[in-house]
């Protein structure tokens, strides 16, 4: 069994935090935030509930579709 890096579970943690917390301050939501990426609604829920974690192209692609900076998302250290 892989064992995972203390950078993959602290992402894994909190990156769905900042998530949820960039798309209420921008008052985006599932349905608008994957019409404006081309993510479906599902990939989505899955990131925000932590099922999943997003290629850093498809965080980039989430950060501008939210017009927020990118560190808002990534910067969980």
């Amino acid at each position: 069994m892989e064992e995972k890096s203390m950078t993959e579970i602290i992402w894994k943690r909190e990156f769905p935090k900042r998530l949820q917390e960039e798309m209420a301050i921008h008052k985006i939501t599932k349905e608008e935030l994957a019409n404006k990426t081309g993510i479906s609604e599902v990939a989505i829920m899955r990131f925000i509930n932590g099922e999943a974690v997003p290629k850093v192209t498809t965080v980039i692609d989430m950060a501008s579709a939210m017009n927020c900076d990118l560190l808002e998302l990534i910067d969980v250290f």
